[in-house]
């Protein structure tokens, strides 16, 4: 399989709407959170670490290896892209690369991701995050549920018979008696 133009074209399209949804976010959000829902507010903040501020390190060596760090999952995310046959679960790969390319462009200038989106309940706060992030974790949900599913219709599928090997006597089991389990013998060719 391929990529094809569709997951090339949506994981492109993901780059320039985190860009600019980051550009908007450090141009008009405050250091005070603006609240939108009682449990959504968007609020500023810079990330050192990866999605979700996880492995938050400082200085150049912490933010060389995350760069190393997304580089070689990118790859190895493309691969796996490249050999996906569902169109779901290339849509999810492309998600994952479009999200990831979008951290990563906003990771060189300054060493840190924009993160505005603040999810709470009374007071306990999720990890702020942005759109990258939230491709991201569109894109693993998407490869769980083609996963899933694909489990789902391989187990209702019926087993098919083995046919025996072509040109030669095969071995059927005929009977089976309780103390030996299968008597095994061999097919006779005029049958």
């Amino acid at each position: 399989m391929s990529w094809g133009r569709g997951p090339i074209l949506l994981a492109l399209a993901i780059v320039p709407v985190d860009y600019f949804s980051k550009e908007l976010a450090r141009h008009y959000l405050a250091a005070e959170p603006t609240a939108l829902l009682p449990v959504l507010d968007l609020s500023l903040s810079f990330n050192m670490g990866i999605s979700f501020g996880l492995f938050a390190s400082e200085g150049t060596w912490g933010w060389m290896s995350l760069i190393v760090l997304a580089l070689l999952v990118m790859g190895v995310v493309a691969g796996l892209g490249h050999r996906a046959s569902h169109p779901l679960e290339r849509a999810g790969y492309a998600t994952i690369m479009g999200g990831a390319t979008g951290n990563l462009c906003d990771r060189f200038p300054d060493m840190a991701v924009t993160d505005f989106i603040d999810v709470h309940a009374g007071g306990w706060h999720f990890p702020t995050f942005n759109l990258a992030d939230v491709a991201i974790s569109i894109g693993v949900g998407l490869l769980l549920w083609t996963a899933l599913m694909s489990k789902a219709v391989t187990a209702r599928e019926p087993q098919k018979p083995v046919d025996p090997p072509a040109g030669g006597r095969g071995i059927s089991c005929q009977t089976a008696t309780p103390a030996l389990g299968s008597r095994v013998r061999e097919k006779d060719p005029a049958q």
